[in-house]
């Protein structure tokens, strides 16, 4: 509260201390016997519903994706100025607990139909971009892309698709028949073609798999023989889509030298041994 009646981003701080004794006083006569987070879940919600209804949509997708925003500095911090580079610090952990919980924050939950929400549109601009793909230097994006300063459209687009596949993992929501189904039409044999020395991020695949429904898995993610010919791997590996869209991602466990295929050049390279096994690089 110190912080919220400090803010530098308010009209000043007797109006932000007469919005804390109005809270204060609102919130007494609302307290539910035996919720001991009930006070500070009003005064999160407060602090929420100050920001502009249509910045509190792009507040929660920020903290969806753990990154940061000057408008609730009350609840955290942020380090560093480069925005590709920002931190953020929480000073409690019940901020994020709270956001994540629909039982707590109600319309305000960051999980939920937020989350499904951002995976459609995160995947519907991946189909947009991949229509006309056809190297790293004729990528097109949807109209409405503003690519940051210093990024190049195939680092941009490879961060893109890393957003959504950490979206994928979350557990607390599989991925509906919708969005599966769609993500499985992806053209994972043109995406991976595109090469991008400065991007290398891990993607536990098993997690991903085990987030779809049952009868789809197969068609995004599995295990099987290594597609590429001439390969003498005995061993099953990740396979990322299906049928002409099918593609073998750089990943751990064995290490495959690139060769050109009719499909595709494999992007199957040197990988550190600690690795997990479930891990695949997308480079």
């Amino acid at each position: 509260m110190v912080r919220f009646i400090q803010d530098e981003n308010s009209y000043g701080p007797q109006d932000q201390l007469r919005i804390v004794v109005d809270f204060a006083k609102d919130v007494s006569a609302k307290v539910e016997v035996g919720n001991p987070l009930a006070e500070m879940d009003f005064f999160y919600t407060l602090i929420i519903q100050r920001i502009p209804l249509k910045l509190r949509a792009t507040l929660r997708k920020i903290l969806l994706f753990r990154h940061t925003c000057a408008s609730i500095q009350s609840v955290m911090e942020l380090q560093g100025s480069d925005l590709d580079h920002m931190d953020i610090n929480f000073y409690h952990a019940s901020f994020l607990e709270f956001m994540r919980d629909p039982q707590r924050s109600k319309e305000l939950c960051i999980h939920g139909d937020l989350l499904i929400g951002l995976r459609r549109e995160l995947l519907a601009w991946l189909h947009e971009s991949t229509v006309s793909l056809a190297d790293s230097s004729h990528i097109v994006f949807p109209s409405d892309t503003i690519l940051p300063e210093g990024r190049s459209h195939t680092s941009h687009y490879f961060y893109v698709l890393i957003c959504f596949w950490e979206l994928c993992k979350l557990l607390v929501h599989q991925l509906d028949p919708q969005t599966a189904m769609s993500l499985a039409e992806l053209p994972f044999n043109k995406m991976l073609g595109l090469v991008d020395n400065g991007f290398r991020r891990p993607i536990n695949a098993l997690l991903i798999r085990n987030n779809l429904p049952a009868n789809l898995r197969d068609k995004v993610i599995r295990k099987g023989k290594c597609l590429i010919p001439g390969c003498t791997n005995t061993e099953e590996v990740w396979i990322l889509g299906h049928g002409e869209n099918e593609s073998v991602p750089r990943q751990s466990g064995n290490v495959f030298a690139k060769l050109n295929t009719e499909r595709q050049e494999s992007n199957i390279g040197d990988i550190d041994e600690d690795d997990s096994h479930s891990t695949i690089f997308l480079s």
